[in-house]
Protein backbone atom coordinates (compact mmCIF):
# COMPACT_ATOMS: atom_id res chain seq x y z
CA UNK A 1 0.00 0.00 0.00
CA UNK A 2 2.96 1.78 0.86
CA UNK A 3 4.56 1.88 -2.64
CA UNK A 4 1.17 2.74 -4.30
CA UNK A 5 0.69 6.24 -2.35
CA UNK A 6 4.69 7.13 -2.93
CA UNK A 7 4.46 8.08 -6.54
CA UNK A 8 1.43 10.69 -5.75
CA UNK A 9 3.56 12.19 -3.18
CA UNK A 10 6.60 12.53 -5.16
CA UNK A 11 4.45 13.81 -8.57
CA UNK A 12 2.82 16.58 -5.57
CA UNK A 13 5.62 17.70 -4.09
CA UNK A 14 7.56 17.60 -8.29
CA UNK A 15 4.40 20.04 -8.91
CA UNK A 16 4.42 22.23 -5.82
CA UNK A 17 8.42 22.81 -6.62
CA UNK A 18 7.08 23.73 -10.02
CA UNK A 19 4.41 26.16 -9.10
CA UNK A 20 6.92 27.74 -6.52
CA UNK A 21 9.79 28.16 -8.94
CA UNK A 22 7.91 29.57 -11.32
CA UNK A 23 6.43 32.22 -8.56
CA UNK A 24 9.97 33.19 -8.13
CA UNK A 25 10.99 33.48 -11.46
CA UNK A 26 8.05 36.29 -12.27
CA UNK A 27 8.71 38.02 -8.99
CA UNK A 28 12.51 38.35 -10.13
CA UNK A 29 11.19 40.24 -12.91
CA UNK A 30 10.52 37.80 -15.75
CA UNK A 31 7.53 37.46 -17.97
CA UNK A 32 6.07 40.85 -15.93
CA UNK A 33 4.84 42.65 -18.73
CA UNK A 34 6.76 46.36 -19.05
CA UNK A 35 6.01 49.31 -20.82
CA UNK A 36 8.74 52.32 -22.24
CA UNK A 37 7.64 55.58 -20.59
CA UNK A 38 8.40 58.84 -21.79
CA UNK A 39 6.66 62.49 -21.52
CA UNK A 40 7.09 66.17 -20.88
CA UNK A 41 6.16 68.35 -17.87
CA UNK A 42 4.69 72.17 -18.05
CA UNK A 43 3.76 74.73 -16.16
CA UNK A 44 1.36 77.11 -17.93
CA UNK A 45 2.19 75.89 -21.22
CA UNK A 46 6.05 76.46 -20.65
CA UNK A 47 8.18 72.89 -20.41
CA UNK A 48 9.67 72.67 -16.82
CA UNK A 49 13.49 72.68 -17.39
CA UNK A 50 14.26 71.55 -14.02
CA UNK A 51 13.04 68.80 -11.37
CA UNK A 52 12.15 65.18 -11.43
CA UNK A 53 9.10 63.27 -12.25
CA UNK A 54 8.06 60.57 -9.39
CA UNK A 55 5.68 57.63 -10.64
CA UNK A 56 4.36 55.85 -7.76
CA UNK A 57 2.38 52.37 -7.61
CA UNK A 58 -0.14 52.92 -4.12
CA UNK A 59 -0.43 48.73 -4.67
CA UNK A 60 2.54 47.48 -5.78
CA UNK A 61 5.03 49.64 -3.96
CA UNK A 62 6.99 50.44 -6.71
CA UNK A 63 8.30 54.15 -7.17
CA UNK A 64 10.96 55.55 -9.45
CA UNK A 65 12.29 59.40 -10.40
CA UNK A 66 13.37 60.39 -13.97
CA UNK A 67 14.90 63.81 -14.13
CA UNK A 68 13.87 66.60 -16.50
CA UNK A 69 15.70 67.79 -19.04
CA UNK A 70 16.21 71.76 -20.72
CA UNK A 71 13.01 70.57 -22.61
CA UNK A 72 10.86 69.28 -20.04
CA UNK A 73 10.90 65.96 -21.17
CA UNK A 74 11.41 62.47 -19.03
CA UNK A 75 11.86 59.25 -19.96
CA UNK A 76 12.51 55.50 -19.04
CA UNK A 77 13.77 53.01 -21.83
CA UNK A 78 14.25 50.35 -19.11
CA UNK A 79 10.45 49.51 -19.14
CA UNK A 80 8.13 50.26 -15.65
CA UNK A 81 5.78 47.20 -14.48
CA UNK A 82 2.39 47.82 -15.95
CA UNK A 83 -0.69 49.46 -13.91
CA UNK A 84 -1.66 52.92 -12.57
CA UNK A 85 0.90 55.32 -11.05
CA UNK A 86 0.31 58.47 -8.77
CA UNK A 87 2.29 61.28 -9.94
CA UNK A 88 4.08 63.94 -8.41
CA UNK A 89 6.36 66.86 -10.07
CA UNK A 90 9.49 67.78 -7.30
CA UNK A 91 11.95 70.60 -7.85
CA UNK A 92 15.70 69.56 -8.21
CA UNK A 93 17.86 69.20 -5.26
CA UNK A 94 20.43 71.20 -4.21
CA UNK A 95 23.77 70.45 -2.37
CA UNK A 96 24.99 72.67 0.45
CA UNK A 97 28.69 72.26 0.06
CA UNK A 98 29.10 74.44 3.20
CA UNK A 99 29.62 71.06 5.44
CA UNK A 100 30.99 67.65 5.06
CA UNK A 101 28.71 65.30 5.10
CA UNK A 102 26.78 66.88 2.07
CA UNK A 103 22.67 67.59 2.85
CA UNK A 104 20.06 68.15 0.29
CA UNK A 105 17.43 70.06 -0.09
CA UNK A 106 14.21 71.05 -2.32
CA UNK A 107 15.28 74.11 -4.17
CA UNK A 108 13.04 77.50 -4.21
CA UNK A 109 11.37 76.71 -8.11
CA UNK A 110 8.24 78.67 -8.42
CA UNK A 111 7.46 76.91 -11.81
CA UNK A 112 6.81 73.67 -9.74
CA UNK A 113 3.63 74.59 -7.83
CA UNK A 114 3.85 72.68 -4.06
CA UNK A 115 0.08 71.37 -5.15
CA UNK A 116 2.11 69.30 -7.28
CA UNK A 117 5.08 67.71 -5.10
CA UNK A 118 2.91 65.67 -3.40
CA UNK A 119 1.35 62.66 -5.37
CA UNK A 120 -1.93 63.65 -2.68
CA UNK A 121 -2.30 66.67 -4.42
CA UNK A 122 -0.97 66.64 -7.66
CA UNK A 123 -4.08 64.95 -9.27
CA UNK A 124 -2.03 63.06 -11.95
CA UNK A 125 -1.85 59.78 -12.40
CA UNK A 126 -0.17 57.63 -15.20
CA UNK A 127 -1.74 54.23 -16.76
CA UNK A 128 1.32 52.39 -17.60
CA UNK A 129 0.14 49.91 -20.79
CA UNK A 130 3.15 47.02 -22.26
CA UNK A 131 4.71 48.55 -24.81
CA UNK A 132 4.96 52.42 -25.50
CA UNK A 133 3.51 55.06 -22.99
CA UNK A 134 3.76 58.83 -23.54
CA UNK A 135 2.41 61.32 -21.11
CA UNK A 136 1.66 65.46 -20.63
CA UNK A 137 1.84 66.71 -17.27
CA UNK A 138 0.18 70.67 -17.60
CA UNK A 139 0.52 72.73 -13.91
CA UNK A 140 -1.04 75.88 -13.74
Amino acid sequence: MLSKTLPRRTLLALFLCVVGMSGCLNSSGRGIPKGKIQGTVTYKGAPVSEGRVFFTSPTTGIAIAMNLDESGTFQMSEGLEVGTYEVNITPPLVEDVAGAPVATKPKDYPNIPKKYRESATSGFTAEVVKGSNSFTFAME
